[in-house]
């Protein structure tokens, strides 16, 4: 499995679910995804029903899954979230 993942875009993803997310009390909910993170923001979690990232404060992540095919499905997740932002808004500034 090809790993596409960098702290930045981990980052920004965990951004707009804040944004655009329903917040729960298990964290904020967007794009089949569940976002959380402590009040400083060093410590990040995202998750699915099969999948948890996390991403700690020296920006060194772990990725908890049972199968590679779950695994990849998340970071399509992540990847469709990143990329309806960022670069459509890429594309609107050229």
């Amino acid at each position: 499995m090809k790993n596409s993942l960098d702290s930045k875009m981990i980052y920004r993803v965990l951004a707009i679910i804040q944004e655009k997310g329903i917040e729960k009390e298990d964290g904020w909910h967007y794009g089949g995804l569940i976002a959380s993170s402590d009040p400083e923001g060093y410590n990040v979690s995202i998750r699915d029903n099969h999948v948890t990232l996390a991403l700690g404060f020296h920006q060194s992540y772990q990725m908890d899954y049972k199968s590679g095919l779950e695994a990849e499905d998340f970071i399509d997740k992540l990847t469709q979230i990143y990329r309806e932002k960022f670069v459509a808004q890429d594309k609107a500034s050229s």
